[in-house]
């Protein structure tokens, strides 16, 4: 896996976080199962087939996505732990820039710092969230 997927991924993941419930709201839509009518339902009782099969596949991945997005909010809400006490230079640019939103300018100015330091941060950030994931599993390389 190169850089740039695992930096998207955690990023991905940081710009998400406080909007977890629509996040798992939207991965129950896309597993959604359209319902055969109850006749169909009737023929097949006893049997397994194709559509038993699939609502079993698509109820499991639906326990695996979740299960992971659960275990990535945990991840984030205890390094975000550690920089609110630890380092609130890193916890206030990750508030501004992935909960607020802010672009590079707005966070010059809030924080005072330029963009060379602020693509310093990110990346610290970035890699830090990174290795604890790869540590608990959440990515594979």
């Amino acid at each position: 896996m190169y850089n740039y997927n695992i930096i998207h991924i955690v990023e991905e993941h940081l710009y998400s976080y406080y909007s977890i419930e629509h996040e798992i709201r939207k991965i129950m839509e896309k597993y959604s199962v359209n319902d055969k009518d109850i006749n169909s339902w009737i023929k097949s009782k006893g049997k397994i087939n194709r559509s038993t099969e699939s609502i079993a596949i698509k109820n499991i991945e639906i326990e695996n996505e979740i299960v992971k997005k659960i275990e990535w909010h945990y991840l984030i809400e205890k390094i975000l732990k550690y920089y609110e006490n630890d380092e609130p230079d890193k916890y206030l640019f990750i508030k501004l820039r992935y909960f607020d939103k802010c672009s590079t300018t707005k966070i010059e100015m809030k924080m005072a710092i330029c963009r060379a330091t602020q693509s310093k941060i990110k990346t610290d950030i970035v890699y830090n969230i990174a290795m604890y994931a790869v540590s608990n599993n959440l990515i594979k390389l």
